[in-house]
């Protein structure tokens, strides 16, 4: 019988449960800065205040390395060549499906409280051009690094590049085409402009905890 016991204990580990808390929810607020890449950057890269980007973000969070985000975004596009400028408002609006590279969330049973993490998702902006408001659709992509240093607060940095699929060779606020810099054009992918910004954030999680329990084998 002791035999039979042992050979159970080696094929089958001992699971010790525990419980843990993972608040469903999140909230944080933005800040940091944003460029665009197009028609108007090869000479001049945008400077001083038009750099800024701010907004907030709601994320669920399904378990310790999935969640899913929402996200508002506004930056400024801005540039200089040797004849033309543009310095033109654009809003970001995006979801993302984000994964933690390591189980994040809690800070039980050893689980780690900083975490690098990749989102990807779908996002439209909307800004001016030629006087008209104007939407153009944009696939995000980034990465980022997060720590919890409370049970309900983080804070993050991330980098987000969004690449407009169509309509985004508008973003300078017009849509002439630049023909002195039509070469400057052909480097963009899809010949859309790209803008990127780069934020940290302060984040509160809230909802009632979820319950669970956590499998430690021995």
């Amino acid at each position: 019988m002791r035999l039979f016991s042992t050979l159970c204990l080696l094929i089958f580990p001992l699971s010790v449960f525990a419980e843990a808390n993972v608040f469903r929810w999140e909230v944080g607020i933005h800040g940091g800065a944003g460029y665009y890449i197009g028609e108007l950057t090869p000479y001049k890269l945008s400077t001083g205040l038009d750099v800024l980007s701010y907004g907030a973000h709601a994320r669920r969070k399904f378990d310790e390395r999935w969640a899913v985000q929402g996200k508002a975004i506004t930056q400024r596009v801005a540039g200089k060549n040797q004849m033309d400028s543009c310095s033109n408002q654009v809003w970001n609006v995006d979801i993302t499906a984000d994964f933690n590279f390591f189980d994040f969330g809690e800070r039980d049973f050893n689980i780690k409280q900083v975490s690098p993490y990749i989102f990807a998702g779908v996002g439209c902006a909307m800004f001016t051009c030629d006087s008209t408001m104007t939407a153009s659709p944009y696939i995000p992509i980034g990465i980022g690094i997060k720590w919890k240093f409370h049970d309900r607060m983080q804070l993050q940095l991330a980098w987000q590049h969004n690449i407009h699929v169509w309509n985004g060779d508008c973003l300078e606020g017009f849509s002439d085409k630049f023909p002195e810099q039509q070469d400057a054009k052909q480097k963009n992918f899809m010949n859309n402009d790209v803008t990127s910004t780069i934020t940290a954030a302060f984040i509160v999680e809230f909802a009632k905890p979820r319950y669970k329990y956590k499998n430690i084998r021995y």
